[in-house]
């Protein structure tokens, strides 16, 4: 953005003295500018002397003479040297970079990965200090990413693990009598099922209901009690990921 005559401004910088000038202090001066020229730039200080690694921060107030310059430049004069600019993680880093929350089958692996850049460190909650991690433990895992000398983000994403075997299991005998005593034709047990249609279809090949499997079947054919007997039936059927299944067989149906 540009400069705003009356406006303070601060920056920081780490560097250290390089390359193949004079074994000397680095001292980089600092200057705005329309353009990317030192020519014509309007010079605001210098950052103090070092040879090795320094942190340092140079603060000042523009000038009417620098509004509306776009470019802050920093120049190396008596001597070559590195320089990083201050920097801000959550634009360098932007969050959130891991993936959201998930949800597994038993045994599956969830790979984790950060961002990835050869200047970046990694530190898991695990220990772990690769870019990317295998999970295969239900938790709450994070990394903290680091971009040395400047700044860092942090991100978690939970993980859990589910059981995905599919399984449905009808009863062979149901009783929709006042007893209560497995009073409705539906599923004893099932895991992992999102939808299901169950067809109940008498000894004569008459199909005698159609309905929702797992509120399943209470006895009555339009509102009148089936006899007792032996019935086959049918089930179509859908997993979490929606996967089809057919099932069949029969029941006993006694008042």
């Amino acid at each position: 953005k540009p400069f705003k005559a009356g406006v303070t401004y601060s920056y920081k910088f780490t560097y250290a003295q390089s390359g193949t000038g004079p074994y000397a202090e680095f001292s980089p001066i600092i200057y705005t500018n329309k353009e990317p020229r030192i020519k014509t730039a309007f010079k605001v200080g210098r950052l103090p002397g070092s040879i090795d690694w320094a942190t340092n921060s140079i603060t000042f107030t523009a000038q009417a003479n620098q509004q509306d310059h776009t470019w802050l430049i920093i120049h190396a004069y008596e001597t070559s040297g590195l320089i990083l600019a201050e920097c801000d993680a959550s634009k360098t880093i932007p969050i959130p970079f891991l993936r959201a929350d998930t949800t597994a089958c038993l045994g599956e692996k969830v790979i984790l990965k950060a961002p990835e850049n050869k200047f970046y460190s990694y530190r898991w909650n695990t220990g772990e200090k690769t870019g990317d991690i295998m999970v295969t433990e239900a938790g709450l895992y994070s990394v903290e990413v680091q971009l040395p000398n400047c700044a860092s983000a942090i991100d978690h994403v939970q993980v859990d693990f589910i059981d995905c075997t599919v399984v449905l299991d009808m009863p062979n005998f149901f009783s929709p009598n006042t007893d209560k005593f497995n009073p409705v034709f539906k599923p004893i047990s099932s895991n992992y099922l999102a939808t299901g249609k169950l067809t109940v279809i008498n000894r004569w090949g008459t199909v005698v209901f159609v309905g929702d499997m797992f509120e399943g079947w209470n006895g009555l054919i339009d509102g009148s009690e089936a006899s007792t007997g032996v019935y086959f039936w049918e089930c179509t059927y859908q997993d979490k990921e929606s996967n089809s299944y057919f099932q069949k067989g029969f029941v006993q149906l006694s008042r």
